[in-house]
């Protein structure tokens, strides 16, 4: 299980357990872990794109593959070759 959802389960059972300033940071981070899992899913979603129109013959879905890719590496964060 996601380990700010457990916190959250901990502090409702016993609120003295961990401070507002604690909780706070815990948020910050969730929120980091979520920004972090949307970009990694935003790169998935293009590489399946980029595979699925290259998987066509068709002229005009290899320029929507490459398309794509570039999205991929701009979601991803990760370099080109």
């Amino acid at each position: 299980m996601n380990k700010h959802i457990l916190k959250v389960i901990r502090y409702i059972d016993n609120p003295e357990l961990f401070s507002v300033e604690e909780m706070r940071e815990t948020a910050d981070a969730a929120d980091a872990d979520a920004k972090a899992a949307y970009a990694a899913a935003e790169a998935a979603n293009s590489a399946y794109a980029a595979n699925a129109c290259a998987a066509n013959a068709d002229c005009a879905y290899t320029a929507n593959a490459k398309h794509w890719i570039n999205e991929y590496f701009n979601e991803s964060g990760e370099n080109k070759l």
